[in-house]
C-alpha cells in the first residue's frame, strides 16, 4: 500500500492511500480456493455417508429375508424337513429380480435330530452374507 500526500482546493493537505490491486486478487484467489476444498471435502463426506446408508439399508433387508425365511423354516413340521435339502429361496418371487437367496442344506444329524444350515447370499456382489445353522428336534 502507498501514501500520497496533495493539496485539496483550498489549499489544505491530505492524505490518500492507494490500495495495491494484485495484492487484493491474491487474497481473494486464495480464499476461493480455501473454499473450494472444504467444498470437496463435505462433498465427500456426504458421498461416503450415502454410501454407508445404501449398505445398511441392504444389510437390513437381507437380515429381515433370513429371520422370515428361519420363521418359515421352523412352522414346517419335523417330518418334512428333509424334503427341504438343497433348495434355494429368493427374496422375490421372481428369481431374477431378487438381490438376495438362501440355500438350505438340511441333513439328518442324529437320530429325530435335523440339521438345518441356510446360507443366505448377496446375488449382485456374489458374496456370502451370513451362514446359519439350526437344530431340530422330533421329540
Amino acid at each position: 500500500m502507498s501514501v500520497s500526500q496533495f493539496n485539496n482546493r483550498d489549499g489544505a493537505q491530505q492524505t490518500q492511500r492507494q490500495s495495491d490491486g494484485g495484492f487484493a486478487f491474491l487474497e481473494t484467489l486464495t480464499s476461493a480456493v480455501l473454499l473450494a476444498l472444504v467444498v470437496l471435502a463435505v462433498a465427500g463426506a456426504f458421498g461416503t455417508n450415502l454410501e454407508a446408508t445404501q449398505q445398511a439399508n441392504r444389510t437390513s433387508t437381507a437380515t429381515r429375508f433370513l429371520e422370515e425365511s428361519m420363521a418359515s423354516i421352523d412352522a414346517q413340521s419335523f417330518d418334512n424337513l428333509l424334503v427341504l435339502n438343497g433348495n434355494v429361496l429368493y427374496e422375490h418371487t421372481d428369481p431374477a429380480a431378487a438381490r438376495f437367496s438362501i440355500t438350505l442344506t438340511v441333513t439328518e444329524s442324529a437320530v429325530d435330530l435335523i440339521q438345518v444350515t441356510a446360507v443366505l447370499r448377496d446375488r449382485r456382489a456374489n458374496r456370502e452374507l451370513a451362514r446359519l445353522t439350526t437344530l431340530r428336534s422330533d421329540r
